[in-house]
């Protein structure tokens, strides 16, 4: 068991997707890990879930997740943040004033479940059981 934070895997998570180092990502994940792209097919285990996040990165070479608020509610961490070079077609400018949600589930230190929810909504922080209370940055 891992005396890291859930909130420090999550982070590190993040950080090295936006690193490309791809083989840290598998270190990071369970055996079971399950990566949710929005709106698309659940990606089971690390191998194939690497593959996947090597493709769309490999189609989006500026793409990278702006960190800008981070909540707990019990094992799931919800990164808050906004992304850049995700969108050929849209202007940095533009893009970088959309808030995503990044939410990763962290179980016995490693992260099980990762997923993209394309809008951070009211509705999305309720589903999620985001509050004032979850947030741990300032």
């Amino acid at each position: 068991m891992s005396s890291v934070s859930p909130v420090d895997i999550a982070v590190e998570f993040v950080e090295r997707l936006n690193r490309r180092d791809f083989d840290g990502l598998v270190g990071l994940m369970t055996p079971d890990f399950r990566l949710r792209p929005g709106g698309a097919e659940v990606i089971r285990g690390p191998e194939k879930s690497q593959e996947a996040l090597v493709g769309y990165v490999s189609s989006w070479p500026d793409f990278q997740v702006h960190v800008s608020d981070v909540h707990q509610v019990s094992d799931t961490v919800i990164v808050v943040g906004r992304t850049t070079g995700s969108c050929e077609r849209t202007p940095r400018g533009v893009e970088i004033r959309q808030r995503r949600l990044y939410v990763a589930k962290v179980e016995r230190g490693l992260v099980s479940e990762f997923r993209h929810i394309a809008e951070d909504t009211d509705a999305a922080r309720r589903d999620l059981g985001m509050s004032s209370r979850t947030r741990i940055t300032e």
